[in-house]
């Protein structure tokens, strides 16, 4: 047996199916499983819509110096050492589920492998209660990041917070067309 069931809820998809269409004005933008396509969204359109909270979406510049990157996001800079392998050089949208972007103290920071993270600081905006989680808004530079913190956490307008994601969850997009490049930086 087969259900059909449109819905404009990414709640609804997520948690009722199996395959999934994603359709944006009449044009079919992805097909898959719904893992599939929340993990490898074709492109930011899909990125953004499928989730709650909704994707993160932050321009960079990511410079390929042989086995080590450099990501700028805003003034900040990091450099990793390069676990993909695809050369990045130039200007990219990259793609950061709140789920993925975690909260952590200075003391934590220190213990967890520098090479595996990518470490930003950002401006607490606003918190959200939800049950018992919390959604955190928060800003880099300008630029708008979400976090899902599990547990009810209050941060104050204005408060420096430390955030860690995984650099193998970041999805890297074109800056010009919006496609997607890869996972991973």
């Amino acid at each position: 047996r087969m259900v059909i069931f449109s819905t404009s809820d990414p709640i609804d998809v997520l948690s009722m199916g199996d395959k999934v269409i994603i359709m944006d004005q009449g044009e079919i933008l992805q097909f898959g499983n719904v893992n599939e396509v929340y993990e490898n969204p074709k492109n930011i359109r899909v990125g953004k819509y499928f989730g709650y909270p909704e994707m993160n979406i932050l321009e960079t510049t990511i410079k390929d110096n042989g086995d080590k990157i450099q990501i700028e996001i805003g003034d900040q800079k990091q450099h990793l050492k390069k676990s993909v392998t695809r050369d990045y050089q130039g200007k990219y949208t990259i793609g950061i589920r709140p789920e993925d972007a975690k909260m952590i103290s200075l003391n934590q920071q220190n213990e967890v492998l520098k090479d595996t993270f990518l470490f930003l600081k950002a401006i607490g905006i606003v918190s959200e209660v939800i049950g018992s989680d919390t959604v955190i808004s928060s800003a880099i530079d300008k630029q708008f990041l979400t976090l899902f913190h599990p547990g009810i956490h209050i941060v104050e307008p204005d408060e420096e917070i430390n955030v860690m994601i995984r650099k193998d969850d970041v999805l890297v997009f074109s800056a010009e067309t919006g496609e997607i490049i890869g996972r991973g930086i």
